[in-house]
């Protein structure tokens, strides 16, 4: 409990005043202080500089932009709730690391960790690619490739670029093919006859 100045002494009070004085002047301001029920603003650019680490335990709510630099890492352990767009500019990529791998999403396209890619085609379409083998779907085109080989569908029918050929002087062409006909063996595979 503080001692009450005493009307007697009053050279002790004025000693007591400075004292209090000296204790403001030397202290070092918010040194392990607390805000309870209240607030401190900050106001004017970079007005509250932090270094080292720092905990919120809470809400942390940032009204305005978040800009991180240097190493630029955000790691978050938790449920991420996006209520808008994220965009990832200059060339940046978002890995998604699973127990297959990573899957990567950068430049119109997706990257599984086994290197099959979904990714955008010609015009408005898409394309699935595995190994050598690729689906191309446009607005009315459908076309599936392996190595030299397709098979398309579009608005006029379908085709089959790079089909098989077989003899017609072979002996599995059926009696009645004709140069030009297409037939299927005995495990389904087509072919056309040719001279």
């Amino acid at each position: 409990m503080p001692s009450r100045p005493r009307p007697d002494q009053p050279e002790r009070s004025i000693l007591r005043l400075l004292e209090r004085i000296d204790r403001l002047e030397t202290m070092v301001y918010g040194r392990s202080s607390s805000v309870t029920d209240g607030r401190t603003r900050f106001i004017g650019d970079e007005s509250l500089i932090v270094i080292g680490s720092q905990l919120v335990s809470g809400v942390l709510r940032i009204v305005g932009r978040l800009i991180l630099e240097g190493l630029g890492i955000l790691t978050v352990n938790g449920l991420i709730e996006l209520f808008g767009s994220m965009i990832v500019k200059s060339g940046g990529s978002i890995d998604i690391n699973g127990s297959d791998g990573t899957t990567r999403i950068s430049n119109s396209r997706i990257t599984f960790a086994n290197g099959s890619q979904v990714r955008s085609d010609i015009g408005d379409g898409v394309q699935l690619q595995t190994g050598g083998t690729k689906v191309s779907v446009q607005d009315g085109y459908v076309q599936v490739t392996i190595g030299l080989r397709s098979f398309i569908v579009n608005s006029d029918g379908h085709s089959m670029p790079g089909m098989l050929t077989i003899s017609i002087t072979d002996p599995d062409v059926p009696a009645g093919a004709f140069i030009g006909a297409v037939i299927a063996g005995s495990s389904g595979t087509l072919r056309r006859v040719v001279p």
